[in-house]
């Protein structure tokens, strides 16, 4: 019975050390946002994966009923995301317009759409951060897949144009 036990739970013990692995290959971190330290390399690739849970979490709160889950947009009232040539041209725009919406006509794609954006401004900018994360590392080119810190999100917010 002890050894069943104990066998249980080095298998258990196992499993959680396997699960919570950090996608390391060949023993290297991933570099994002240019941190050279290993550890700042860890703890940046750590906040990235918190950043897009949280993310994706206040997008299908905040955005999904408009954009859709899968960043498809909705018929000619809601551009897309997925793929969208206005999301990708200008990610500082994109903070702008998660805080402060949007009114008048953008194209996206080549196509014109009309429907105002409302005004996100109770979204925290680490929350617009995370938002931003999430965003950019699902639809956005592989430059733009990164953290999006919070200090870069509130340097961009001061210099909005609302």
């Amino acid at each position: 019975m002890i050894k069943s036990v104990l066998f249980f739970l080095i298998a258990i013990a196992v499993l959680i050390m396997t699960s919570c692995g950090d996608n390391r290959e060949s023993g290297q971190v991933e570099n994002l946002n240019g941190a050279e330290d290993p550890a700042e390399q860890r703890r940046t690739t750590i906040r990235m994966r918190q950043y897009k849970i949280q993310g994706k979490t206040l997008y299908n709160t905040e955005c999904a009923q408009c954009h859709q889950e899968d960043g498809s947009g909705f018929a000619q009232l809601y551009p897309p995301l997925k793929d969208s040539d206005y999301l990708q041209e200008s990610p500082g725009r994109t903070i702008c317009l998660i805080k402060n919406g949007l009114s008048g006509e953008i194209t996206v794609n080549g196509k014109t759409y009309s429907q105002a954006m409302p005004a996100h401004d109770l979204l925290t900018d680490l929350e617009i951060a995370e938002i931003m994360t999430y965003l950019y590392t699902e639809w956005g080119t592989p430059d733009q897949q990164r953290l999006y810190p919070v200090k870069e999100v509130t340097s961009v917010l001061q210099n909005c144009s609302e």
